[in-house]
């Protein structure tokens, strides 16, 4: 009986902390502006979900030569979000330039581990961390609007 009993608790607490960690998909709608990556410095993106899927759009372009020479306003940016735990998650983003990428046999995006901060106005992005597991990068996007 004490046993029985204790597997119950142990499962209730562990369905129950996880269940607090989760974080919707819908936390990424909103408009969000790129940090820590200064050839992308000022840069903004849409994030809507359509056909229920996650895609990000340039809104307005860094404020730089490249960013007015290789992209657009309205292209895509953000072209997949994937979940990979409770609060985990996968972006893929276009790399600027992605057109030259594409002719010289080059990967023309590149996928980023996830994890958003406490309050959900930040996501943060690690191109090597296994598993999602992000802690606070230099590198993230913090929302602008909802």
């Amino acid at each position: 009986m004490k046993i029985i009993l204790f597997v119950y608790i142990c499962l209730f607490m562990f369905f129950s902390c996880t269940k607090m960690n989760y974080v919707d998909e819908d936390a990424f709608i909103g408009t969000w502006e790129l940090k820590g990556r200064n050839i992308y410095n000022q840069m903004t993106v849409s994030i809507v979900k359509e056909d229920g899927k996650l895609k990000g759009y340039i809104v307005s372009l860094p404020n730089n030569k490249y960013g007015e020479f290789f992209l657009e306003e309205k292209s895509p940016w953000i072209l997949s979000v994937s979940r990979s735990a409770n609060h985990y998650f996968k972006i893929t983003e276009e790399k600027i330039a992605s057109d030259l990428f594409v002719i010289y046999n080059l990967e023309e995006t590149s996928t980023f581990y996830v994890t958003f901060s406490k309050d959900h106005s930040k996501f943060y992005l690690s191109e090597n961390t296994p598993h999602g597991i992000v802690k606070e990068s230099s590198i993230y996007y913090k929302r602008i609007e909802q």
